[in-house]
């Protein structure tokens, strides 16, 4: 979801312009959302450090707040730009999709 076309739009990007539905975007946005395995190979944890990180978290947190945290990590689709210089906010802004606005807030 995150690589982008030759104009430099993300899925996401071409989701919105092509005024899909709110749980379309929502799926988008889980799918480019890091697995526990991407974060370990781009941090270079060790797997048993890993493993017992999220041992760690899970015992003290509430599965909501984990999902949150590994959501931050995936700022690249949100972020992105095409070759307008355009990000997926300020498409749907300018689209008038305020309810897609929402969910990228």
């Amino acid at each position: 979801p995150i690589i982008p076309d030759r104009d430099g739009s993300s899925a996401l990007h071409l989701a919105i312009r092509c005024g899909l539905s709110k749980q379309m975007i929502i799926d988008i946005l889980k799918a480019a959302r890091p697995k526990p395995i991407h974060l370990l190979l781009q941090n270079s944890m060790t797997t048993r450090f890993y493993a017992r990180f999220i041992q760690q978290l899970l015992h003290r947190l509430i599965p909501e707040v984990i999902s949150k945290i590994f959501g931050f990590s995936c700022d690249a689709i949100f972020n992105s730009r095409n070759l307008n210089g355009e990000t997926p906010l300020f498409l749907a802004v300018l689209l008038d999709l305020f309810d897609i606005a929402q969910i990228l807030l």
